[in-house]
């Protein structure tokens, strides 16, 4: 595959433009200024390492922007830039990075923002080429990134050294701030020496390029990681968060969405109510179901059952529930599909618990049955299930997105539950319709609600649907497809650990990034989403024979449980109650002039995907079905 690409000869940039070396020998170029030298070693059958070696040659202190670029022969049909551009941005009408360009300049980035650090991918139906850093040292991992499409379709690849990020810096939602430029200074005679790989092969499938570039960053870059908290002590903390967010509204107890810092050096509850999504009150009602099962006190069945019972009161009148609690008290309003999806699992996942504790609540199979009925007879052949819904009269507000996949689990286990065909042709369906139209060509959308673009949390659904969907049907159709989304959800992942200033949140908290998930083209920031896939990539890796699988499980549950507060814990100048836990870690610019910080939004969902993975992972070590 290597006559597929041509590395060109070095050039680098000054404030006066692009100067490329000519060839003096084999393997070295030299100007007026500087010499370079190149050595090329294979490190695994489709991978070479390159190592790059400038020396000043003038008698004056040089300031530059050394280049690598690779050249593909192929035209391209599909490129991704991981985790800030997959294939232009093409779907939604946010103001993140389109493209390769802006205004006719390229865009630059900064390697801080990827999972794989300073990387771009092209590919055709028949060849991946990529090119990435080397985190092996701090010069090679100081990288950027840039992709330009040639006139003849194929793609020019480029590392720029050290951090740049052009023609702006993408510096938070639909929000630019001024270009960042740095650059390396030589003196007489100093060098400067990097390593980067560049990644050539066949797609496994079409369009997923990116899944054989994982397993090789997974093999070839350092994510090393902190060995996480007992998951007895995970489990003490998560608890008591979520008791702490417990707050009353409407005579009953429900969970906040979460606490926000205050005027002076505390928190505040943030009074507002939601079943999934970020609040989780379905999920964290089902946790202290299974605490009081393991031993827990009789109050932990008491406030699981006062939260559920105030979510099957909230029906309108087509089997849709209100999903924001204190919205129900004020009327109308759209629900979306990824609160709905969790209302219709979680809702009969905790009815079945509940017989275990000797509770019958026909109400919640009832609730989650009526959801699952209405998607049933609303599927469309022209846009799934859509993305949100008015809740009094059952019309569809929002057709977009890859959303809609949420409702995938709770249709199987529906149709176990009842034993009832329909509900699993319906789930097979929908995940034919989004598989052929997003998974299929990399690109899931609006799962996240706060931007309207390509994410990966839609993603998840589509693994956990997929693997049910074979654990029901046997089908190996199934398992393939959840392969395929799992790969799509881990090239959002950080695959290295990133290098931050000793002063940094990060540096001072021992943060890793590797096994961290950055949220989407629209959010430039890693959260620990992937906690509530660790036990699905667990028993993909038993069902495919691929230890890959438990090795991102590994490290997404590392990444998760880090920075979870003991109850002692104090930053930013205020205490952290026990078991919270911050939603966004700003590895790049994003909200902040430095990146390495940390935000301190404690939100409900963390804590809830932490302990739900705890429960799945143990019905795993039993050999039991997880997800039911």
């Amino acid at each position: 595959m290597q006559d597929m690409y041509e590395l060109m000869p070095p050039c680098y940039r000054t404030r006066d433009g692009i100067h490329m070396l000519s060839a003096a020998t084999r393997g070295e170029y030299a100007d007026a200024y500087l010499a370079a030298q190149d050595s090329v070693a294979a490190v695994q059958p489709d991978t070479v390492r390159v190592t790059r070696r400038w020396r000043n040659v003038s008698a004056d202190e040089l300031e530059l922007q050394p280049m690598l670029e690779v050249r593909a022969r192929f035209a391209a049909v599909h490129y991704v830039v991981p985790c800030l551009v997959l294939n232009g941005n093409g779907w939604g009408a946010g103001k993140e990075p389109k493209g390769l360009e802006r205004d006719g300049a390229p865009w630059v980035f900064a390697g801080e923002r990827q999972g794989i650090p300073a990387c771009t991918l092209s590919e055709d139906d028949a060849h991946v080429l990529a090119l990435f850093a080397s985190d092996e040292d701090e010069r090679s991992l100081r990288a950027s990134c840039s992709m330009t499409r040639g006139a003849d379709g194929a793609m020019t690849h480029r590392i720029i050294y050290p951090f740049v990020e052009e023609p702006l810096t993408y510096s938070a939602r639909d929000e630019y701030a001024p270009p960042l430029e740095e650059y390396v200074r030589l003196r007489p005679g100093e060098e400067f020496v990097v390593h980067a790989y560049i990644y050539c092969a066949a797609p496994r499938w079409p369009g997923f390029g990116m899944a054989g570039l994982e397993n090789a960053a997974l093999e070839l870059l350092a994510h090393d990681v902190p060995e996480p908290l007992p998951e007895d002590e995970l489990w003490r903390r998560g608890v008591a968060y979520a008791r702490r967010l417990l707050t009353e509204i409407d005579g009953r107890h429900l969970f906040a969405i979460g606490l926000t810092p205050d005027e002076g050096d505390s928190f505040s509850t943030v009074r507002h109510f939601e079943f999934g999504w970020c609040g989780q009150n379905g999920m964290y009602a089902r946790m202290l179901i299974c605490d009081y099962l393991a031993g827990g006190g009789r109050e932990q069945l008491d406030s699981a059952l006062e939260v559920l019972d105030a979510w099957a009161g909230v029906v309108g009148p087509q089997g849709l529930p209100h999903v924001h609690y204190e919205r129900s008290l004020d009327g109308a309003q759209p629900v979306d599909l990824c609160n709905l999806g969790f209302y219709a699992w979680e809702m009969l996942r905790s009815y079945r618990l509940l017989r275990q504790a000797g509770v019958d609540r026909p109400r919640y199979l009832a609730a989650a049955r009526g959801v699952c009925d209405f998607f049933r007879g609303h599927f469309s052949q022209e846009y799934g299930f859509g993305k949100s819904w008015d809740v009094l009269n059952g019309r569809v507000v929002d057709k977009g997105g890859t959303i809609g996949a949420y409702m995938i689990p709770a249709l199987v286990q529906m149709s176990v539950e009842m034993c009832d065909g329909s509900y699993l042709d319906c789930a097979r369906r929908a995940y034919d319709f989004y598989y052929e139209r997003d998974l299929s060509a990399f690109a899931c959308t609006a799962g996240a609600l706060d931007t309207v673009c390509i994410d990966k949390e839609t993603s998840g659904s589509l693994v956990i649907g997929g693997l049910m969907l074979y654990d029901v049907t046997g089908e190996r159709v199934w398992l393939e497809r959840a392969e395929m989304a799992a790969y799509y959800f881990s090239a959002w992942m950080f695959y290295y650990n990133a290098r931050y200033p000793e002063d940094s949140d990060f540096a001072r908290e021992g943060y890793r990034t590797a096994g961290g998930t950055m949220v989407s083209t629209q959010h430039h920031h890693i959260d620990p989403w992937g906690a509530l896939l660790v036990p699905w990539y667990e028993r993909l890796a038993e069902l495919t024979g691929d230890a890959r699988w438990a090795e991102r499980a590994r490290l997404m549950w590392a990444n998760a449980c880090q920075c979870v507060s003991d109850g002692n814990t104090q930053m930013h100048g205020r205490l952290r109650p026990l078991g919270a836990q911050n939603e966004a870690y700003y590895n790049c610019r994003w909200h902040t002039e430095r990146a390495g910080t940390l935000n301190d939004w404690l939100v409900a969902w963390p804590g809830a995907y932490r302990l739900s993975a705890i429960c799945e992972r143990a019905r795993l070590r039993q050999g039991l079905g997880i997800g039911t």
